[in-house]
């Protein structure tokens, strides 16, 4: 039983956070692909919940400074009376050009009860140059391959919440996100659903209303076709609201929906602080 929890927990729990960070924790999505458009300074606190269970928590960090970017991710969870454990840390960094960021380096470290591991990968001229994974990524003829091509013109998880900024007047949900994340070439499309109102009291400096958008997982080369990806690329399910901060010129995350094979896991904001062109906090 434990075997299959965290088999299942494994491969949950690093889908919801590498979602999250690509479709934008954090930073937003700004009204200009400006460099001083992007808040000096973020952190912002997320709880973790699936199939209603409070399982931790991922705090996310930002700094903009001199046309340069630092973003790190911090995910901690346990469940089962702490027979399964799990924390990442990330971190990116780059360039911050418009029309959108360069990354120039970016690390993936996990840990759990039975396992660990690292990815880091650098980039130049605009594509990865050298992707280095511990344990390294085993072949399997199952494994669509990963080609020179599918290096190119891509970002990182992290780099991908600064590449949202572009071109977000208005409705913020209509684009796609091209991410390499060390193993798998995908894309997240996003679309337009709806709109929810807001009724936080303790929400200072955000519009009273989210933007609910869709957000698609497209596999393109490193996946297995397995019953998860094809659950993963069917499923309709993924959303993400995001709220306007108008004083700072951002849209902020509110709240993420991840329905998986397992259940569906929740992100909840819980604390936002944004400094830049004007002061925003949330705290729920």
């Amino acid at each position: 039983m434990l075997a299959y929890v965290h088999r299942r927990w494994s491969g949950a729990v690093r889908g919801i956070c590498v979602t999250a960070l690509a479709i934008g924790l954090g930073t937003g999505l700004a009204d200009r692909a400006d460099a001083r458009s992007w808040p000096n300074q973020v952190r912002a606190v997320y709880s973790i919940s699936f199939n209603g269970f409070d399982l931790g928590t991922f705090v996310f960090k930002s700094e903009v400074r001199s046309g340069k970017y630092r973003l790190t991710g911090d995910a901690r969870l346990s469940a089962v009376f702490g027979a399964f454990s799990w924390r990442a840390t990330t971190r990116s960094e780059g360039r911050a050009f418009s029309p959108r960021p360069k990354p120039s380096a970016y690390s993936f470290n996990y840990k759990s009860n039975s396992k660990r591991g690292r990815i880091d990968m650098k980039f130049a001229s605009g594509a990865i140059q050298k992707i280095s994974a511990n344990p390294p990524l085993g072949h399997s003829s199952k494994r669509v391959p990963v080609e020179r091509k599918h290096l190119r013109g891509v970002l990182d998880p992290m780099t991908a919440v600064m590449a949202l900024t572009a071109g977000t007047k208005g409705n913020p949900c209509r684009r796609t996100i091209p991410i390499f994340d060390g193993k798998q070439r995908f894309d997240l499309r996003l679309s337009f659903k709806g709109k929810r109102r807001i009724t936080n009291r303790k929400a200072v400096g955000l519009s009273n209303f989210a933007y609910v958008c869709r957000v698609r997982y497209v596999p393109i080369a490193g996946h297995k076709m397995s019953r998860g990806t094809r659950y993963l690329a069917a499923n309709k399910g993924i959303e993400v609201l995001l709220v306007r901060a108008p004083k700072a010129g951002v849209f902020v995350p509110y709240e993420i929906v991840i329905p998986t094979i397992a259940g569906t896991a929740y992100l909840t904001s819980r604390r936002i602080d944004l400094i830049g062109r004007g002061r925003v906090a949330l705290v729920n």
